[in-house]
C-alpha cells in the first residue's frame, strides 16, 4: 500500500474514531417520563342534596415520550356521598393533554349538610416512571336548601256564607339541610 492510501486510511479511520467517541460521550438519549394534573374549569363547585356534580381532570404530559397514566381518588366518601372518575386509566402522547371527568353525587339532606365543603384528591400515577405521581384537588359545596311541611290540625271544615273559620296551621322546616 502507498503512503498516500495509508495516510487517507488513517485519516478516515480517525473520523470514525471520532465519530464513535463523540456519541458514546453525548448521553443517552432516553424518554423523560414527567406529567402535570389539574382541575379546569369551575372549581369549587357549589350543588345541593342529591344532586350530581362533574369536574374535569386534565392531564398534561411533559415528558419527551408517550406515557399511560393510572388514576383514582384518595379521598373518603363521607356517608351517602359518591366519587367517581369516568375511566381510570388514560394514554396522553408527549407534548399533549388527555382529560377524565369526575363525577361527585352529593348525599340526600340527612347526611350533606348546607355549607359543608367535601375536598376530593384525585391522583395519577405514570406507568413509565414509578415515582412520577401527581395529585389535584376538586372541591365541592353543598348548598343551603330549605324544606317545608304544611300540616293543619283539620283538613276540612264546613262554613255558612259569611261566618267566620278559624284554622290552626303550623309550618316545619323539616327538610332543610341545616
Amino acid at each position: 500500500m502507498s503512503s498516500n492510501q495509508t495516510n487517507w486510511l488513517a485519516i478516515a479511520l480517525t473520523f470514525v474514531l471520532a465519530g464513535v467517541f463523540f456519541v458514546l460521550i453525548s448521553g443517552n438519549s432516553e424518554a423523560t417520563y414527567a406529567h402535570s394534573l389539574s382541575v379546569t374549569g369551575e372549581n369549587p363547585q357549589s350543588g345541593e342534596p342529591d344532586e350530581t356534580l362533574t369536574f374535569t381532570i386534565e392531564i398534561d404530559n411533559t415528558g419527551s415520550d408517550n406515557d399511560d397514566y393510572t388514576l383514582g381518588i384518595s379521598t373518603e366518601e363521607p356517608t351517602g356521598w359518591t366519587f367517581y372518575l369516568n375511566r381510570y386509566s388514560i394514554s396522553v402522547s408527549d407534548g399533549t393533554q388527555g382529560e377524565v371527568k369526575l363525577y361527585v353525587d352529593i348525599g340526600n339532606r340527612t347526611n350533606a349538610l348546607g355549607g359543608v365543603t367535601q375536598n376530593i384528591e384525585v391522583w395519577c400515577q405514570s406507568a413509565g416512571e414509578a415515582a412520577n405521581n401527581e395529585t389535584t384537588t376538586a372541591i365541592s359545596k353543598v348548598k343551603k336548601i330549605h324544606g317545608t311541611t304544611l300540616v293543619t290540625s283539620v283538613n276540612s271544615i264546613s262554613v255558612d256564607p259569611n261566618n267566620a273559620a278559624t284554622f290552626s296551621i303550623n309550618i316545619t322546616n323539616d327538610k332543610g339541610n341545616y
